[in-house]
């Protein structure tokens, strides 16, 4: 998943600031979540510098009011990567030892983000809400000791609730591998096939997920 980014306030252990802001395209700066990979990228200067950041390295995320927070351990590990192409990446790119923003994120602890217009607040809201998942138990979390997940996934489709987000989607598909094809979710009967799909499956996968959409 790719968020593009105006601009990106780097609070150090310090409480000092710094920002780095997108005023062109030479300038562009996005976020890349890899969750095959449990990383989240940051792409900075069109794309031609990558700062790859595992996710145990992360102790906070939360999307509130326009700004994508993401709060790290002092002295997180990562690693720096220069492209010769643009997003989206074809060739390998080279791994570097020269930090992109000369110093700056040396001591930094949090990420204040500002995605771009263009992209929905409900997109954001999931991608909190994933990554929480993902990364944290329910007390882990540096912004909130409240869970912000999609409760009833693996319940029936009426309790589903989104409350927690300010978020009530009115169209919800899921993806069913056996036609290829997004199926629409209306009742309660349509919610009972989408949880069958790995029963379903000629090779049935140990753990699986189901690809859920909103609008």
């Amino acid at each position: 998943m790719k968020i593009d980014i105006d601009k990106i306030i780097i609070r150090n252990k310090e409480n000092k600031t710094y920002t780095i802001s997108c005023y062109s395209r030479t300038d562009m700066i996005s976020l890349l979540v890899m969750y095959q990979r449990k990383e989240l990228s940051l792409c900075l200067f069109g794309y031609k510098n990558e700062i790859r950041i595992p996710f145990d390295q992360l102790k906070g995320i939360k999307y509130d009011e326009g700004i994508f927070g993401i709060v790290m351990n002092h002295g997180f590990r990562r690693t720096y990567y220069e492209h010769s192409d643009k997003f989206p990446y074809i060739k390998s790119p080279l791994m570097s030892t020269e930090d992109p923003t000369r110093g700056i994120i040396t001591d930094a602890v949090e990420f204040q983000m500002f995605p771009k217009n263009t992209e929905h607040p409900n997109r954001l809201i999931i991608l909190e809400a994933g990554l929480n998942r993902i990364c944290f138990k329910d007390d882990e979390n540096e912004f909130s000791k409240d869970s912000n997940l999609i409760q009833g996934v693996n319940n029936s489709f009426p309790r589903i609730k989104f409350e927690k987000f300010n978020f009530s989607p009115s169209w919800i598909e899921y993806y069913d591998p056996m036609v290829g094809e997004k199926i629409s979710v209306t009742i309660e009967q349509d919610w009972d096939l989408a949880k069958s799909i790995n029963s379903r499956m000629k090779k049935p996968q140990p753990s699986s997920f189901i690809e859920i959409y909103l609008y």
